[in-house]
């Protein structure tokens, strides 16, 4: 990341430090139940966010998955750029 994006290594240092982690495995059948609204390439992604019940999946990937609302609303999941995502926490904070 440092050498395709330098700029954006203090947002990617932020978002880290934003977000806990959890490895999840989606089965078989959940990720078949995803490819038939999304890539099968990235099926795997929306089954495991969504067996995780994350509050955001967060993406690069505008083709396959960020600002599609028909994946959205298939999945359940809200499907967010970083900086997005990151706009979201600021706001949370600041309303702490």
């Amino acid at each position: 990341m440092a050498n395709k994006a330098p700029k954006a290594l203090p947002a990617f240092h932020q978002f880290l430090d934003a977000v806990s982690f959890e490895f999840v495995r989606p089965t078989k059948q959940q990720i078949l139940q995803a490819a038939a609204y999304i890539a099968l390439k990235d099926a795997p992604i929306v089954a495991a966010a969504k067996r995780a019940q994350v509050d955001y999946l967060v993406s690069l990937d505008r083709r396959h998955l960020v600002g599609l609302p028909e994946v959205a609303q298939k999945s359940g999941l809200r499907i967010v750029l970083p900086n997005q995502f990151l706009e979201e926490i600021r706001k949370q904070e600041g309303d702490d």
